[in-house]
């Protein structure tokens, strides 16, 4: 009996970890697609009851994982104004290998207003970010941009395994019409191991200017909470 009820718990958990990942999939795809691998390491630690300390390390591969295309550095600040709402100001170094010209030294900084809700065991986000990079190798290198993600979890009940699937904007600043031009999806699942450590597999899939998907991404974070 409880061999048989452990398995049916299994098939509702991965029933609902791959109809969550598949929420978010456009239905438009690129044969010419690149892939890439996003690996990463992001650590917290809390500094006051409401206040943390982040900082994430990641590198990213393109031209079907062969090439380095870029790897970064980030830190910054996160503050919990209550259960809803939270605010964040990062500082992110980007080192770019993608030109051919050479590594492009960019320097990123932006503040992120997210929201969130939970409705019995789903919760709700949305994120809104205004960045603003420089690429020092570059002159008239600035660049400034809005984002906004929604994502949605799913808490299984006594399960460590988290899923969820999510869809982000991209509308670039100074022009003179606000457009769109880039769109980033992503679903996978997170890994609770223990209080303080992690691990999050995504599939991510990014396209620009309304055209299918171009880039297909594995991507795969350690979380340490410290």
């Amino acid at each position: 009996m409880i061999r048989a009820t452990t398995m049916v718990m299994t098939i509702k958990t991965w029933t609902t970890i791959v109809i969550l990942m598949m929420m978010m999939m456009p239905a438009t795809w690129s044969q010419s697609a690149d892939f890439g691998i996003w690996a990463g390491i992001d650590g917290e630690k809390k500094l006051t009851k409401r206040l943390n300390a982040e900082m994430n390390l990641q590198a990213r591969t393109y031209d079907n994982a062969s090439s380095l295309a870029l790897w970064l550095a980030e830190t910054g600040l996160n503050w919990e104004a209550n259960k809803y709402i939270d605010f964040s100001l990062m500082y992110r170094y980007i080192a770019d290998h993608s030109d051919d010209d050479g590594v492009e030294s960019k320097h990123r900084v932006y503040g992120d207003v997210k929201g969130q809700i939970e409705i019995s065991r789903l919760k709700l986000s949305s994120r809104i970010r205004y960045q603003h990079q420089y690429n020092q190798t570059k002159q008239n290198g600035t660049k400034e941009k809005l984002r906004n993600k929604w994502e949605l979890k799913y808490n299984i009940k006594e399960c460590p395994l988290t899923p969820f699937a999510s869809a982000e904007w991209f509308a670039p600043l100074g022009d003179a019409r606000f457009d769109i031009e880039a769109w980033r999806y992503m679903a996978g699942v997170t890994w609770k191991i223990n209080k303080k450590q992690a691990l999050e597999a995504a599939w991510l899939g990014e396209r620009e200017n309304g055209e299918s998907i171009n880039l297909n991404a594995l991507s795969v974070s350690w979380k340490q909470k410290f």
